[in-house]
């Protein structure tokens, strides 16, 4: 039985070799053969060199160099389309998801599941992260339909197969969480320790907190949906509030209708209908670059890739 573990690489120099030294020893320890697919996703210090090194020394690591800064998500599907093991195991680099707790995500998967993630009690990150997280799990379970406890997390462990199947989209914009819900539906969640992050900062930015939202709407047509209703109740409360006015002015003929009211109400309308159109143009985007059958990824180097372990 191996284990593949794939590991989307991204400013790690200082903890990349740790995490894969007691990664490979917790694995060998618990009987299983190992791989390691390591995607440096265009870091902007010595990480591939790092990769280099780690792969020189062992054939069973393979290292991936993409172009460019794709993001996490498409970093975590290079890698997963090199993996020969019968699991895939997927962590970060950062040893906060530790190698220590990987033996509780294996034995939830021998229950029967097919797909088991990692929940924390506690997240070892600052307030604002936790509170986007907080926001992206609701998020991902209003428009994704997911049942209440679904909590998805970066370190999960999954069969071959589901793998194979989510590796045949090959769409510019591939999402972890439709995948899986499109490949099975038995899912277990186990509890580990999240740890304190021992080299460096966070690389999410609240920036890219807000790109990786807005990456939900790949999951669902929710959101247009959601634009209907408030074009719906937006119209609606414009003619009420256009009917109590006539009525006011029939009652009162000598009240002078404001200025500030109607530009209110038309800032109001104007925020909603470009809100509707961003909405609206995130999809449309989304299908060109679909059609334009852009690349989910372009890979620079390979390292071991074509060597039989």
């Amino acid at each position: 039985m191996k284990i593949s573990v794939v590991i989307p690489c991204y400013n790690s120099e200082k903890s990349i070799a740790e995490v894969v030294s007691l990664t490979k020893d917790e694995l060998l320890k618990l009987g299983y053969e190992y791989e390691f697919i390591l995607v440096n996703d265009y870091s902007r210090d010595n990480t591939f060199n790092e990769i280099k090194n780690i792969c020189a020394k062992d054939y069973n690591v393979k290292g991936i160099n993409l172009s460019k800064n794709f993001g996490q998500r498409k970093a975590i599907f290079a890698g997963l389309s090199y993996t020969t093991g019968n699991l895939i195991l997927c962590m970060d680099d950062d040893l906060q998801t530790h190698p220590s707790q990987i033996s509780l995500l294996i034995d939830k998967l021998n229950e029967g599941f097919d797909i088991v993630y990692a929940t924390y009690k506690e997240k070892k990150h600052s307030f604002i992260r936790n509170l986007g997280s907080k926001f992206m799990r609701f998020s991902v379970r209003v428009l994704s339909q997911t049942p209440k406890n679904f909590r998805m997390s970066s370190f999960w462990i999954a069969k071959k197969f589901v793998i194979d199947n989510m590796i045949t989209y090959k769409g510019p914009y591939p999402n972890l969480i439709r995948s899986f819900l499109g490949s099975t539906s038995s899912f277990g969640f186990v509890q580990v320790k999240h740890f304190d992050r021992k080299y460096g900062t966070s690389n999410y930015s609240f920036k890219a907190l807000i790109r990786l939202w807005t990456s939900v709407l790949d999951t669902s047509v929710v959101p247009l949906r959601f634009a209907t209703y408030i074009g719906v109740i937006s119209s609606f409360i414009g003619i009420l509030s256009a009917f109590l006015l006539i009525i006011r002015k029939i009652i009162n003929p000598d009240i002078a209708l404001g200025w500030t009211s109607t530009i209110s109400l038309l800032l109001i309308l104007f925020g909603i209908i470009l809100f509707i159109l961003g909405i609206m143009g995130e999809y449309i985007g989304k299908i060109y670059m679909s059609v334009c059958d852009y690349p989910q990824y372009i890979i620079r180097d390979k390292i071991n890739v074509n060597i039989k372990n």
